[in-house]
């Protein structure tokens, strides 16, 4: 086992750049809320066509400076009988919608940010933040596309 000896000059540049690096991080950490306030987050997911069968979303997170948020969400779907149904050429379809509200900020996680989310029934839900993909302002995972836009929310006046 190896000691550490620290002489108090050390301790105390250790100290200051521990305190440096934590008041560095905090400031990122307002930068960030000041850039999502006010933005609007659009997700679009849309599946292949397959056999005549299809689905698609579009999702509209607005989060207001006051530290709540306001979710829309519009899906629909078609499906196309099979040679297996009862009628090859039938179909089934369906629309939705949601509407939900809640609170959001934005915390530090080891190093990493985190979007907390509380929805109108209390439901916590907790998603990193991927800080290249929020400055791009559009980024892709699979068939779903994310395009956020600052200072575009619908938040009111």
């Amino acid at each position: 086992m190896q000691k550490l000896i620290l002489t108090k000059g050390k301790v105390v540049f250790f100290m200051t750049l521990f305190v440096s690096v934590a008041a560095a991080q905090s400031d990122n950490l307002q930068r960030l809320k000041e850039y999502v306030d006010n933005g609007q987050l659009v997700i679009y997911t849309g599946s292949s066509v397959v056999s005549g069968s299809s689905a698609s979303s579009l999702t509209y997170v607005d989060f207001c400076a006051d530290g709540t948020y306001f979710y829309d969400y519009e899906g629909s779907f078609v499906v196309k009988g099979t040679k297996h149904t009862s009628a090859e050429d039938s179909m089934a379809s369906g629309a939705g919608v949601s509407k939900n509200s809640g609170t959001w900020q934005i915390m530090e996680n080891q190093g990493s940010f985190v979007l907390e989310v509380t929805d109108s029934m209390g439901q916590k839900g907790y998603y990193p933040i991927n800080i290249q993909n929020l400055m791009a302002g559009k980024w892709k995972y699979g068939n779903t596309t994310y395009v956020f836009a600052p200072k575009k929310g619908r938040c009111g006046p």
